[in-house]
């Protein structure tokens, strides 16, 4: 009788992703949020972040506003869904989700809680002035989400990753 002998990856397979929010106010403000630890000049995202195993984008947006914010939020329509091919040879691509969420309340906005080890600030802003303050690949998400047509499907491949050629046959 032979034995199969497993193996464990450095890594988990597959793709890891990443579900992020367009949270809104009642003055249609988008939340953004500066990430902990990158100085003041880090650029700014929509709030949101890996998605862990064993749970769907949307309870991990759900999860992260939570987290991340003290905000319960379910995970609305989809919006836009992007393929992110990595700069660095070696990572691996991730799929990237970006549902809407509904209206925050005045009541609700007042009791967001910074969580401070990975949140260094947070602001309302209106979606003109987000795209010009987020990192490019939110801007471009939240530029789509606006622009429509919805769900939107963006593939983003680095300058300095060109496509490969097919081979021959």
């Amino acid at each position: 009788m032979s034995r199969t002998v497993m193996t464990r990856h450095p890594s988990p397979p597959g793709f890891p992703a990443t579900a992020y929010g367009l949270v809104t106010d009642q003055s249609r403000r988008v939340l953004i949020v500066q990430p902990q630890g990158k100085g003041a000049n880090a650029p700014w995202r929509l709030p949101g972040g890996l998605v862990e195993g064993g749970e769907t984008p949307r309870e991990a947006l759900r999860r992260e506003l939570r987290e991340e914010l003290s905000l319960d939020r379910a995970a609305g329509p989809l919006l836009v869904q992007e393929w992110v091919l990595p700069h660095t040879p070696g990572r691996r691509a991730r799929m990237t989700f970006l549902f809407a969420t509904p209206p925050v309340t005045p009541q609700e906005a007042s009791r967001i809680l910074l969580e401070r080890r990975e949140v260094a600030a947070c602001r309302w802003i209106p979606p003109e002035a987000a795209v010009e303050l987020l990192h490019k690949r939110h801007a471009l998400r939240l530029t789509r989400a606006y622009a429509g047509p919805v769900p939107a499907y963006l593939e983003h491949r680095p300058p300095d990753r060109p496509r490969e050629s097919p081979a021959h046959v």
